[in-house]
């Protein structure tokens, strides 16, 4: 992939300029060994470039990083890796080994911050592999982000103008789609599944952070699609506030039609009266507009600050230009059509009706309604199912329910040989049950590694996690084939030299050519290093672990022996304090750092937890705009209807037929606006949804609750004009002029 990067680098220096770097930055949380003499550690290690260390946000340890990476022989330890490896001794100088390799010891710093995803990482050494990030040097603001084949390419930009944005996308889309193909020409067993070209804007300075929440290991969170979502719906609020303008200043009109005659008898021009109808609605669609855009705006504001990456000013010129020009379109039709009407107004006519009944008035105010309906009812439909696609999401990317899950820090990891693991198993399950086991690492906090796994001379890049047994369990995962075994093998050091059990997820087993899960079981697959392969012994559910984000991505869980750090438990209610104790007599003397998964996970996602509110606030605004357009028209429809309803009534229709007859004719609009927006908004989800291999079911959800919020604003403004209606006295309905 480093010749594919290496292509790429000369286009887009021309494109961005001439200071732009090759670099690499690799997560290998997959615990190493480091030795030291005869002792073995199992060391969790990253690689970075020095030059990435300003924009990963290692706060007051990048000094020391910088100084230790600066060596291609040296390596940075954290305190507590350090006092275990060489006590009170300073460790500064001395060497050690990662596999074949010697390294120097050039720096010592803290714990990191707990909430950054190099919390578990406790080495350092300076990137020796090939190059696989570009980045500028000397740039803040935007930046863009590639990805080509899993490696990740940094680009940072002086000008983050749509203009310098648009020109780097333009460059990498076609030299990197070239590249693409010259690294799948160059290795033919390659599939072209899991490699993909795509760039997004990211805020750099939060790259580690945003991987620290979750985001995808290119560093992608909400793409452009989402944006592009929040523009619209925020056009279709102003839309459909513009119609209800509209329709209001119909009703208006219609309303005071005898105010009208009233003032043609008297003189007044028609020309004046038409002008005068035609402002009063084009000033009250302006206003719904203007009201709109504040809205939007102060919604994608907000979402500007929920992701900290300044948007683009919204809205654009021509999306100002549009909504301005819409809210005149409504308004200048509402005023025109009044206007016409004035000029066909009889006064003598109008005068001496019972009711007022002028050109229009059985269908303007009906389609009207019909369309504000239907563009609720769609927008409503597409916020659910955008709603339930994120909390899904959030779900699907952990692998696993977090509720109930509890996890303990443990002070020290725990080898596969320490007494000191089966005693506190023993004690936790006393505690809280079965469902216990000891982790290398939390779902949350990812742990995982990219390795390369073949099979018949089919290659795959495999996403591993060390496990430990009893984790899975724990976490509630879903056997397909195979058994999981209850206990580590006893010669676990052999086992790591020679084959290693692995469970591997269903897209795995079917990438790796196996027709049925059960025809994986016993399989052995050759892996990167020489020495090692790996045994398949079960085959579970796809369960997407930490930074991955897609639902169908293979994954590998590899029974590898490594030291536990965690602790988890699903625990029953109220059984943590017996869960503090056996972790406290396990570790006397040292803090309990007990650590909520269901907190993390609030944490992690909590940008997509607020941007489902965002997109429901949204959805809100429109079916508050649809639900005064249906209050209009019932209050329209009813008192069109008093004198009617009042004659029906004294010659003895019932209150039940006058409410069938006002309900069918506040229902048919509604009915007919809610079939065309739920359709729309189905097909506009469906479209959206498309770009996820894993989505969540939201046709039920989504149509049964635009269906009652529409519903409920109907049924309570019919009921109630229902009610004035049989309370209403017929004479005296009869008598009103």
């Amino acid at each position: 992939m480093a010749s594919g990067l290496t292509d790429l680098a000369p286009a887009l220096r021309a494109a961005v300029g001439e200071d732009l770097q090759v670099a690499r930055f690799a997560r290998d949380t997959d615990p190493r060994t480091l030795e030291t003499g005869s002792e073995r550690y199992w060391v969790s290690v990253t690689e970075a470039d020095p030059q990435l260390l300003d924009v990963l946000d290692f706060g007051r340890a990048a000094a020391t990083l910088g100084v230790g990476l600066g060596r291609p022989d040296g390596i940075v330890l954290t305190h507590d890796l350090a006092a275990e490896i060489f006590g009170a001794a300073d460790p500064v100088g001395q060497t050690v080994r990662l596999g074949a390799q010697g390294y120097t010891v050039s720096g010592v710093i803290d714990r990191l911050d707990p909430n950054s995803s190099f919390q578990n990482d406790r080495a350092f050494i300076s990137s020796q592999g090939p190059a696989s990030s570009l980045r500028q040097t000397d740039a803040a603001g935007a930046s863009l982000t590639y990805t080509i084949g899993g490696a990740t390419t940094l680009v940072r930009l002086d000008d983050p103008s749509p203009q310098s944005v648009r020109r780097v996308e333009a460059a990498a889309d076609r030299h990197g789609s070239a590249a693409l193909g010259r690294y799948l020409a160059a290795n033919p067993g390659a599939s072209g599944a899991g490699l993909t070209l795509g760039h997004h804007l990211v805020p750099f300075r939060n790259l580690e952070q945003a991987v620290a929440l979750g985001a995808r290991s290119d560093g992608t969170r909400f793409d452009q699609r989402t944006l592009a979502l929040l523009s619209g719906v925020a056009l279709v609020i102003v839309l459909v506030a513009s119609l209800n303008a509209a329709s209001l200043n119909v009703s208006q009109t219609l309303a005071q039609a005898p105010v009208i005659a009233v003032r043609r008898a008297f003189g007044a021009g028609r020309a004046g009266i038409a002008l005068g109808v035609i402002r009063q609605a084009v000033l009250s669609g302006l206003c719904a507009a203007v009201l709109g855009m504040a809205t939007a705006f102060l919604l994608s504001g907000a979402f500007g600050a929920l992701i900290d990456r300044p948007l683009l000013r919204w809205p654009d010129p021509i999306t100002l230009a549009t909504i301005l020009a819409a809210a005149v379109l409504s308004g200048g039709l509402a005023g025109a059509y009044a206007a016409w009407i004035t000029g066909r107004m009889r006064p003598r006519d109008v005068l001496s009706a019972r009711d007022v009944r002028l050109p229009g008035m059985g269908w303007i105010r009906p389609m009207l309604v019909t369309l504000q309906i239907g563009g609720s009812a769609a927008t409503l439909v597409f916020a659910v199912a955008v709603s339930a696609q994120l909390d899904h999401l959030a779900g699907s990317s952990l692998g696993f329910e977090p509720q109930g899950v509890t996890a303990y820090r443990l002070p020290e990891s725990l080898a596969a040989d320490d007494p000191r693991g089966p005693t506190l198993l023993a004690a936790a399950r006393l505690a809280a049950g079965e469902n216990i086991a000891l982790a290398v690492a939390l779902p949350t906090e990812g742990g995982l590694s990219r390795q390369t796994v073949a099979r018949e001379g089919q290659r795959m890049e495999i996403a591993a996690a060390g496990w430990r047994p009893g984790y899975l369990e724990t976490l509630g995962a879903t056997l397909l084939a195979g058994a999981l075994p209850r206990s580590l093998p006893t010669d676990q050091a052999a086992a790591e030299a020679s084959t290693q059990a692995a469970v591997i997820s269903a897209t795995a087993a079917r990438r790796l050519g196996f027709g049925a899960p059960s025809e994986a079981i016993g399989a052995v697959l050759s892996t990167e290093r020489a020495d090692t392969t790996w045994r398949v012994i079960a085959v579970i559910v796809d369960m997407p672990l930490g930074q991955l984000r897609k639902g169908d991505v293979a994954t590998a869980l590899i029974q590898n022996g490594a030291p536990a750090g965690f602790l988890i438990a699903r625990a029953l209610r109220g059984s943590e304090a017996q869960l503090d104790q056996a972790v406290a007599n396990a570790f006397p003397g040292e803090p309990i750092d007990r650590v909520s998964l269901q907190d993390q996970v609030d944490i992690a996602f909590a940008d997509l937890i607020r941007l489902r509110g965002l997109i429901l606030a949204f959805a809100a605004v429109l079916t508050a705009t649809a639900a005064i357009g249906v209050l209009a028209m019932t209050l329209d429809r009813a008192r069109q209807m008093r004198k009617e309803a009042a004659v029906r009534r004294a010659f003895g229709a019932k209150t039940a037929m006058i409410g069938g007859l006002l309900a069918r004719r506040i229902l048919t609009p509604v009915a007919i606006g809610f079939a065309i927006g739920a359709a729309t908004g189905v097909l506009g989800a469906r479209a959206w949804l498309s770009a996820y291999p894993d989505r969540a079911p939201f046709l039920a959800s989504s149509i049964g609750i635009t269906f009652a919020v529409l519903v409920a604003a109907t049924a309570l403004a019919a009921a109630a004009e229902v009610w004035r209606l049989s309370v209403a006295r017929p004479v005296a309905a009869l008598r009103e002029d």
